[in-house]
């Protein structure tokens, strides 16, 4: 089973990317994010799932994807503290997103679902 990284990729500006979150980025096949968001790795042409308004798509996608996808999901800030974790972890309460375990090991650039 693939990890699904949720990606701290800060204010919204290259210039402030983490490596290890610019790395993760690159790595995977499809990124899941908002419109802000997939525009600053276009240029990289991965499979594109907008996240605004469709959060419960997204998930599906996810679920149904991650054993054949690596999936990085963008989000704005650090994802342990003003983001979308708080949303995921729910989601993962819930179940509706499986994992060996439901912990998340997280820095400003980088959460990922272990």
């Amino acid at each position: 089973m693939n990890k699904v990284y949720i990606v701290g990729i800060g204010p919204g500006s290259e210039d402030y990317l983490l490596p290890v979150a610019r790395k993760e980025i690159k790595r995977s096949d499809v990124l899941v994010g908002g419109k802000r968001a997939l525009a600053l790795f276009r240029d990289l042409n991965k499979e594109e799932i907008y996240l605004e308004g469709h959060f419960d798509q997204a998930i599906c996608y996810i679920e149904e994807n991650r054993d054949r996808k690596k999936i990085a999901v963008l989000v704005s800030g650090d994802p342990g503290l003003y983001s979308f974790l708080g949303a995921d972890l729910q989601v993962l309460k819930e179940g509706r997103i499986r994992s060996h375990s439901r912990n998340k090991r997280h820095s400003s650039g980088l959460c990922q679902d272990r």
